[in-house]
């Protein structure tokens, strides 16, 4: 067989969503977030400081702030100059 007869024999992939999500490599994005989000919550909650909020805590401030736009204003205060 030559490789034009193997090429026409082939059938074509499906053509669905979550399979073009999942070759684009979207994927491992997210779990490559997952498993930071997983550290920094172990790191945090380990003790070793303080001063080190856990991953959940500050998701949690995150929302607050912007859910009551104080998020906006703090932005726009640190583009202020000098």
């Amino acid at each position: 067989m030559t490789s034009a007869n193997i090429t026409a024999q082939r059938r074509p992939l499906p053509s669905g969503q979550g399979l073009r999500l999942w070759q684009s490599g979207l994927h491992w994005k997210i779990l490559s977030v997952a498993i930071f989000a997983l550290i920094w919550e172990f790191a945090a909650r380990s003790g070793f400081n303080f001063a080190f909020p856990t991953f959940t805590a500050t998701m949690a401030a995150l929302w607050s702030m912007i859910a009551d736009g104080s998020r906006g204003a703090t932005y726009l205060r640190t583009m202020e100059p000098w």
